[in-house]
């Protein structure tokens, strides 16, 4: 659980899961999933059904700009901590710094 807390997030990312959506034409509905299952801020009617929809992990069908940030973000630090790890074995390899942090010049 602790492996997937930390990594799953980057190990799903753009892999298609099952998301419940609302859904006016769906056949579930808050009876089946259970009221406690949302919380109160929520706002959702006893009346209100749902679907399953295949959706890919990371995204939103509705294309909120902040999930889109966020990704854009972890893309970013990603990317430049890929850059770090690049310019660190460049400089290995010419000598400048050792496997240990203490035998370094």
């Amino acid at each position: 659980m602790k492996f997937m807390e930390r990594y799953g997030e980057m190990l799903l990312e753009g892999m298609e899961v099952e998301h419940l959506v609302s859904d006016p034409e769906g056949h579930i509905t808050l009876n089946d999933i259970g009221a406690d299952f949302f919380s109160k801020k929520d706002k959702i009617d006893s009346d209100t059904k749902f679907s399953i929809k295949m959706i890919p992990y990371g995204t939103d069908e509705y294309g909120m700009t902040r999930s889109e940030k966020a990704r854009m973000l972890y893309r970013a630090w990603n990317i430049h901590k890929a850059g770090r790890a690049r310019y660190a074995e460049s400089q290995f390899k010419k000598g400048k710094i050792s496997l240990r942090d203490d035998d370094n010049v």
